[in-house]
């Protein structure tokens, strides 16, 4: 398993690297949060990822990190393409109770309760173990339950975004055919 995950970044043009730990979720979905002034027009941060093993073996992405590095660029007139896991301003997402996705493992269908209803609209994300989307939704205010149509996704894991950014819910679910 793994130890401790570590993010390394700088603002382009910067020698040294900062460094974070990474949070995980569910054993094996890894984010973190970076410290960065959201007011800028535009930035680019350079960055790699260090996982140490439980056996102490560590291993950087890129392999030839620290000398190369994955880049992203951010700030108040970047454009995107909508694909962001994550929005700053909606309710706490980790203050909603979910229940857990029943049947899991699906065939066709899954759904989870939300016991107290949804008390703002909840974006949500399915993803593939390679990060893929493969659907997206939207719970809405008042919503108690929500339901994944499973009927055409493969045999395999997947995972469940509920929220955005920083401010995100994962579970879990199985699909068997």
């Amino acid at each position: 398993g793994i130890e401790s995950t570590k993010l390394y970044y700088r603002t382009k043009g910067q020698s040294e690297w900062n460094e974070i730990n990474m949070n995980v979720y569910d054993g094996n979905i890894y984010d973190a949060v970076l410290p960065i002034n959201p007011a800028l027009e535009a930035d680019t941060i350079e960055y790699y990822i260090s996982a140490t093993s439980n056996n102490g073996k560590t291993i950087n992405k890129p392999i030839t990190a620290p000398k190369g590095f994955y880049t992203f660029v951010y700030g108040t007139q970047v454009q995107s393409n909508g694909d962001y896991i994550g929005i700053d301003c909606m309710e706490d997402i980790k203050t909603i109770e979910l229940g857990e996705f029943f049947p899991n493992p699906a065939q066709n269908s899954t759904k989870i309760e939300i016991p107290q209803g949804a008390k703002s609209e909840v974006p949500v994300k399915v993803i593939n173990l390679k990060g893929q989307v493969l659907a997206t939704s939207t719970i809405h205010k008042g919503q108690t339950s929500f339901e994944i149509n499973t009927s055409s996704m493969r045999s395999g894991n997947y995972w469940v975004i509920f929220g955005e950014n920083t401010n995100v819910s994962i579970k879990k679910i199985v699909v068997v055919k």
